[in-house]
């Protein structure tokens, strides 16, 4: 298990950092913030990112369907 910083995660992720910090306030990905600066592990942004997988796999519609 490894920690990263907002900026690290943010590499791992290819997020801007500014991005990640407004996910990490609302709770929407993994975090902690035991001080001044957030705090993320690298496993965790892996599960978070693989679960985006299946949200988007979800939200594309088959081919061959209309609305």
């Amino acid at each position: 298990m490894k920690t990263l910083d907002l900026v690290e995660a943010a590499n791992f992720l290819r997020l801007h950092p500014e991005t990640l910090r407004r996910l990490a306030v609302k709770g929407d990905i993994p975090s902690a913030k035991p001080g001044k600066h957030w705090v993320f592990i690298d496993e965790d942004l892996a599960n978070w990112l693989r679960s985006r997988y299946a949200e988007q796999a979800r939200a594309v519609e088959p081919r061959g369907q209309t609305r």
